[in-house]
């Protein structure tokens, strides 16, 4: 609180505690995950990444919440990037996303290949502790 009060001060302090947070948020080594892996984590940063290859795709920066330390969440992969914006991921928000590994489609590509996709699951944090919901809301056997 004092670096912020600083800042707003105009002190050389105060600007050098910002700089070092956006350094921080600009800089998040990328989350790169295995087979299994989870992470929780808090939404901090929100921005968009490109490759040579495909279109821009999100890039969330998230503060870890096992310890606080900044992560870069490339959400190029289709699961990953459809479960972040069902979720309406933004500034603030806490979700936990596992890694589920490479899943073979079911189906065959018009060439008549097998193709794979990265499979990912995401929730929000519920931290009140009710109970888990095993039936989508609106959901009916129409």
């Amino acid at each position: 609180m004092a670096n912020k009060a600083n800042a707003e001060n105009g002190s050389i302090e105060g600007a050098i505690a910002q700089f070092n947070e956006r350094m921080q948020i600009a800089t998040a080594p990328a989350w790169r995950p295995s087979t299994g892996d989870t992470l929780a984590y808090e939404v901090i940063g929100l921005k968009m990444g490109t490759t040579t290859d495909y279109a821009p795709y999100p890039i969330i920066v998230a503060k870890r919440m096992d310890d606080g330390t900044p992560v870069a969440i490339h959400a190029f992969h289709t699961m990953l990037r459809e479960g972040l914006r069902d979720l309406k991921c933004d500034i603030g928000k806490r979700f936990i996303t596992s890694y589920l590994g490479e899943q073979v489609k079911n189906k065959l590509s018009a060439k008549g290949e097998q193709e794979t996709y990265h499979m990912y699951y995401t929730e929000e944090i519920n931290l009140d502790g009710g109970p888990v919901e095993a039936v989508e809301k609106g959901f009916t056997f129409d």
